[in-house]
């Protein structure tokens, strides 16, 4: 199990850096990167199911994505930025999925 963990935050720290890299060089949302995300988040949300906990590389990753995403809507205009801060909230809710409350 523990290495099905490390794939699994492997593939979140890496998909998170895409979206967040492309956002930061003014490149918009990468749907590509975006899809790959969210697959990462419901992965990690089933695999940590059964868990009481989550690591704490997981934790500081999720202490700031959403809000790092949204936060990066405001160098965009119009749609493109509503289509960010949507992705945000989206991710935030799969956030909250994989924490245990």
């Amino acid at each position: 199990m523990v290495m099905l963990m490390d794939a699994i935050e492997s593939e979140l720290q890496a998909s998170a850096a895409a979206v967040i890299g492309a956002l930061g060089r003014g490149n918009g949302l990468d749907l590509i990167a975006a899809d790959r995300l969210k697959k990462a988040l419901r992965l990690a949300a089933q695999a940590w199911s059964d868990s009481p906990t989550i690591s704490k590389s997981a934790a500081n990753l999720f202490v700031d994505l959403a809000w790092g995403i949204d936060s990066q809507s405001y160098a965009y205009r119009g749609d493109e930025a509503e289509q960010i801060k949507a992705f945000a909230d989206e991710v935030a809710d799969l956030v909250r999925a994989c924490v245990p409350i």
